[in-house]
């Protein structure tokens, strides 16, 4: 939810939080007059608070500005409610920024009245308040199928099943978000219930993080009911929600029919256990998916061989992310037949996973007739010397694709990361190394 047009910090050459307020109200008035002339307006960081007031006025009267970042400010309930007058009267704003700013639910009562009369704005963000599960309620009532907003981030909050129950309704009847941020919102699986119901209908959301509401199973399972008759969604989060082995399962059951969803995180979900060769399988067969997070989830050496197994045939995925498990030796042993059959797979993660220098050893061989690969991370995995030069040796071998090799956070010495360096040179000069401690 970045700006990325033509921002306008209006405080960069000042110090002083009275300085930086005059300042950015001066900015604005020129704007006003045509002295600037930007579409959005980046006023992040700067503690406004208090002088707000001075700074809404201004903005009152500019009508050029479409995209307002007021994020980490401090503007409250005042600043919000103040903001909740300009949107009823906007024309022109289109993405209005509000994360950490201490908005409660007074705030949030009169941004959700602006809401039903503004027809402009298509990007809200306002993760990191105070909002509850009463005020998220109302927020989320004020949409409805004619509503223009597109994006709502609502992360870092405390929905709860209130919350969640009224998103669920608002996704069932047709509002027309196309991504939904919930994540950290205390929603469980109660309220995951509600959003699944919602989502089992909705035919416009493309984006959806769950992550971190200790949704578990049960959670998981419902989501999945609700994945395989789904196909708008794109993009679905759901790292570090306490699932295992049942939900995992049901979710591998749901990707064997939902072909629509290209990047799945499962991440901080400790889910293979007596689950591998279902998910393997789902992930592996999948034509969609092509960006996968199964970091710190409890992947180990046993489960490895029905996933790298499953992604020999792959031709959809190409973004891997497996960090943070117990892959070891053994398992980077099975990677080889996967690296020698797969050359669709462009990004693999392996950051601490215990390799050593043996695993290095059989990633260097499965490198050797890989054509696929251009990132890959084995950061954080004991390799000294010995694993680094059967790494290079292996790029001096193959047609090198790979551009970008982690190597941080292993036992090279400054000796060997220049010996290293020099043969992987070698290669053609297209890789670049990152060797620091």
């Amino acid at each position: 939810m970045d700006i990325a047009t033509d921002t306008t910090d209006a405080a960069a050459q000042h110090d002083g939080t009275q300085g930086t307020a005059q300042d950015m109200t001066q900015a604005i008035l020129d704007i006003k007059k045509g002295t600037l002339v930007p579409t959005s307006l980046n006023l992040a960081n700067h503690f406004i608070g208090s002088h707000f007031e001075k700074i809404a006025t201004a903005l009152e009267e500019n009508d050029s500005i479409t995209a307002l970042n007021l994020t980490c400010n401090n503007v409250g309930d005042v600043g919000a409610s103040r903001l909740a007058a300009m949107l009823k009267a906007s024309m022109v704003l289109q993405v209005l920024l509000l994360r950490d700013n201490a908005i409660g639910p007074r705030g949030i009562r009169r941004l959700a009245e602006a809401l039903r009369e503004n027809d402009s704005l298509t990007m809200l963000d306002l993760s990191a308040n105070f909002i509850d599960e009463v005020a998220g309620a109302q927020l989320v009532a004020s949409l409805g199928p004619s509503a223009t907003l597109l994006h709502l981030n609502l992360a870092f909050n405390g929905l709860r099943t209130q919350g969640a129950r009224q998103l669920g309704v608002a996704l069932g009847n047709g509002v027309p978000l196309q991504s939904l941020d919930l994540s950290h919102n205390m929603i469980a699986e109660d309220g995951c219930a509600f959003v699944s119901a919602g989502l089992r209908s909705n035919s416009s959301l493309q984006a959806l993080n769950i992550s971190g509401n200790c949704i578990g199973d049960i959670g998981a399972q419902q989501l999945a009911v609700a994945l395989s008759p789904n196909r708008t969604l794109r993009i679905l989060r759901l790292s570090d929600n306490g699932i295992r082995k049942q939900g995992a399962g049901a979710l591998g059951l749901a990707f064997t029919e939902n072909a629509t969803v290209s990047e799945l995180d499962l991440s901080r979900n400790y889910m293979w256990e007596d689950g591998a060769q279902v998910l393997s399988s789902a992930i592996g067969g999948n034509p969609a998916l092509q960006c996968v997070s199964f970091a710190s989830s409890g992947l180990r050496r046993q489960h490895a061989q029905p996933l790298f197994a499953a992604l020999e045939g792959n031709t959809a995925l190409t973004d891997l992310d497996l960090a943070g498990n117990g892959i070891e030796e053994v398992g980077a042993a099975l990677l080889v037949a996967t690296l020698h059959a797969n050359h669709t797979l462009r990004s693999l993660d392996l950051t601490f996973n215990n390799l050593r220098d043996l695993g290095a050893q059989y990633v260097a061989q499965g490198l050797e007739a890989n054509k696929g690969l251009t990132f890959l991370s084995l950061s954080d995995n004991h390799i000294s010397e010995q694993g680094g030069r059967k790494l290079a040796a292996a790029l001096k071998v193959s047609n090198a694709v790979l551009k970008t090799l982690d190597l941080s956070l292993n036992g090279l010495s400054e000796e060997g990361n220049r010996d290293l360096a020099a043969r992987l040179r070698m290669v053609g000069g297209q890789l670049t190394l990152r060797h620091e401690p």
